[in-house]
């Protein structure tokens, strides 16, 4: 995980997860298609690893999640989480 101890932002949430889900897209050879850029809560463990023990940390990220999802930047579906493009493109200079 990139974010600092101390230092968590609401960004920082989004970021480390689009990374995330980009490198294990590689690492299993899929294609960099959005229908592939999926998680589910299962994911977050591994993506923030002893912080989701804390409970202040985990009512962060559920806070954090939900805002992304009013925000049109995550789409639930069943038990899967989409990112979407606008998400993405937060991060990365897609073209």
């Amino acid at each position: 995980m990139h974010l600092m101890e101390s230092f968590i932002e609401k960004d920082s949430i989004g970021f480390e997860l689009v990374k995330y889900v980009q490198d294990d897209i590689k690492s299993h050879e899929k294609e960099m298609e959005l229908k592939n850029f999926k998680f589910t809560s299962k994911t977050l463990k591994y993506v923030f690893g002893d912080k989701m023990e804390s409970d202040e940390f985990k009512q962060y990220v559920v806070s954090t999640l939900k805002e992304l999802i009013t925000s049109g930047l995550i789409k639930p579906q069943n038990k899967s989480m989409y990112i979407t493009e606008k998400m993405i493109t937060n991060f990365y200079n897609i073209n």
